[in-house]
C-alpha cells in the first residue's frame, strides 16, 4: 500500500526548559519524515526559551512560535492547538525529545491503517529504560476498544490505568483538538488524563505500537514535573469534565470514576506535605477539612481495589494517615 503524504502538527509546550529545548527541536527538525509543521508554545518562559524559539525559526520555516503571557499546560496546549493544520497532533514536551523517524513509523500505521488514533512506547531519563503500553501490538476497532481497554481506561481494580499522557500518541486532528479545548485551564494534575481518556472513549480506531519513539525526561524544574502542592478542587473539576465528555453510551465508567477521584484527592492530600513553614498537625487538619467534601468523601468510601497499592491509599486517606502520605511525598 502506497503511504499517504499526510502533514503532522507537532504541539510543543515550552516553560523554563532552556537546558533542554535545542535537543527537543532539533530531533523534530530532523525527523526522516518531512511533512510536518512544528508549533512552539511559549508560554511566559522567563529564561532563555522565547529567543531560543526565535532563532530556530529564523532558519527553519516548519517552524511557527507562539509567544504567550504563562497561563499553565493547558493553555500553552490549547494555544498550539488553534493553529495546528496538521491531519494528525502530536504533543511533544519542551524537555523531552524524539526519535528522528518517530513521524516515518507514523505515517506508515496511519497509511495502512487510517485510525483515529496512534500509540507507542518511550524511553524514561536513557535508552536503557523503555516502557511499553501494557496492551497487546495491533489495530483496535471499536468492539476491540470497549472489550480490552475500556475496563482499564480510567483505573481498574488493580490501580492499573490506560496511558494519562498526551504524548507519546498521534490524534487526528478535530479529535483532539475539541478534547483539548474543553479542558479547563485550571487544571494542574491529571491534565493529560483530561484530554487524553475523553479522546479515546470516543475513538473509533487505534493502533497500538511497539516501537519506543520518545524520550521523556524526568526534570523537577520543568512545567509539568516541579513538586508542589495541589489545589483541592482539581479531582473535583476533573470527576466533572471526565462526567460529561467521556462516552459512556458505550460502557459504564462509575466505579472506575470512584477509583480515579480518590487516587486525584490522595495525590492531593500527599502534596500538601510540599508546603513550607507548616505543621504536620496543621496540614493534618486541612487535610480532614478538606476530606469532608461531599464527592470526595463518597468516592472514597465506594472506591475498591484489589492491589496493595490502591488499598494503602484507601487506607491513608480513610484514617488521614500523615505518615503514608508524608512517605509518599518523599518518594514521588
Amino acid at each position: 500500500m502506497k503511504e499517504k503524504k499526510l502533514l503532522y502538527s507537532i504541539v510543543v509546550p515550552i516553560y523554563n526548559v532552556e537546558e533542554f529545548l535545542k535537543e527537543c527541536i532539533e530531533s523534530l527538525i530532523n525527523q526522516t519524515y518531512t511533512n510536518i509543521e512544528i508549533i512552539l508554545v511559549d508560554d511566559g518562559s522567563p529564561d532563555n526559551c522565547s529567543i531560543i524559539c526565535d532563532e530556530f525559526a529564523k532558519n527553519e520555516k516548519r517552524i511557527k512560535v507562539i509567544h504567550k503571557t504563562n497561563g499553565g499546560l493547558v493553555s500553552a496546549r490549547k494555544a498550539g492547538a488553534k493553529v495546528a493544520t496538521g491531519d494528525y497532533v502530536i504533543c511533544v514536551d519542551g524537555d523531552d525529545h524524539v526519535s528522528k523517524d518517530m513521524v516515518t513509523k507514523i505515517n506508515k500505521v496511519v497509511s495502512e491503517n487510517d485510525v483515529d488514533v496512534v500509540c507507542f512506547g518511550y524511553f524514561k531519563d536513557d535508552e536503557l529504560n523503555p516502557c511499553y503500553l501494557e496492551f497487546n501490538e495491533g489495530y483496535y476497532n471499536k468492539e476491540k476498544i470497549i472489550e480490552d481497554i475500556f475496563p482499564n481506561l480510567i483505573e481498574n481494580a488493580n490501580a492499573k490505568f490506560f496511558s494519562n499522557s498526551l504524548w507519546a500518541k498521534a490524534y487526528k486532528r478535530d479529535l483532539y483538538c475539541m478534547n483539548q479545548e474543553l479542558v479547563d485551564n485550571k487544571i494542574k494534575i491529571g491534565e493529560d488524563a483530561a484530554c487524553t481518556k475523553p479522546i479515546i472513549s470516543k475513538c473509533n480506531s487505534l493502533y497500538i505500537m511497539k516501537d519506543c519513539l520518545y524520550f521523556y525526561r524526568t526534570n523537577l524544574t520543568s512545567m509539568t514535573k516541579e513538586p508542589k502542592p495541589f489545589a483541592w478542587d482539581v479531582p473535583e473539576i476533573i470527576y466533572n469534565h471526565l462526567s460529561v465528555n467521556l462516552n459512556q453510551d458505550d460502557y459504564d465508567f462509575t466505579e472506575q470514576l470512584y477509583r480515579n477521584v480518590a487516587h486525584n484527592v490522595f495525590n492531593v492530600a500527599m502534596s500538601q506535605y510540599y508546603k513550607k513553614g507548616l505543621k504536620i498537625k496543621e496540614i493534618k487538619r486541612e487535610i480532614k477539612e478538606k476530606l469532608g467534601n461531599k464527592l470526595y468523601s463518597t468516592c472514597i468510601k465506594k472506591a475498591n481495589y484489589t492491589s496493595i497499592k490502591g488499598k494503602i491509599m484507601l487506607y491513608a486517606l480513610r484514617h488521614n494517615s500523615s505518615f503514608i502520605m508524608k512517605l509518599y511525598s518523599k518518594i514521588r
